[in-house]
């Protein structure tokens, strides 16, 4: 009988401790994060390529990223290489036909770019907290 109570003891804690996995994991979609957007002239570099790409790096782990450009929608999970901080990148096309790309990361709020000028939109990401957008004509960095 004691056998008995103790395996349904168990049993109710591991359904426990699974729900509160589920419910954990379900509180990360919605991230909050603050966005910050640097200047979009790059006052250092110059370029007369034609190529746009954005780059994400630092913070991802397995983190929902959805992406609409072009009239595309991507969603996929990324998650950053510890050893250089770079998670993925995504060519953009031709800039000069460039109009804007949304983002958002683990369905948290939208992140809208337009109107660029630069080659490169680098997006760093503080898990949870914050995200920075930056914009440089040195894309010769990530090749």
């Amino acid at each position: 009988m004691k056998l008995s109570i103790k395996i349904i003891f168990f049993v109710f804690i591991c359904f426990v401790l699974s729900c509160k996995k589920t419910i954990k994991k379900n509180n990360l979609i919605r991230d909050k994060y603050k966005v910050i957007i640097g200047s979009k002239e790059d006052t250092i570099y110059k370029s007369n390529s034609d190529i746009l790409h954005i780059v994400f790096e630092t913070e991802f782990d397995k983190d929902l990223l959805n992406v609409n450009f072009n009239g595309e929608s991507i969603e996929y999970f990324l998650t950053t290489d510890g050893s250089t901080g770079y998670a993925d990148y995504i060519d953009l096309g031709k800039l000069s036909s460039f109009k804007k790309i949304e983002f958002r990361i683990n369905k948290g709020k939208s992140i809208k770019i337009d109107n660029v000028k630069t080659n490169l939109i680098k997006v760093i990401y503080l898990k949870d907290s914050i995200v920075e957008i930056s914009f440089s004509n040195n894309p010769k960095a990530y090749k």
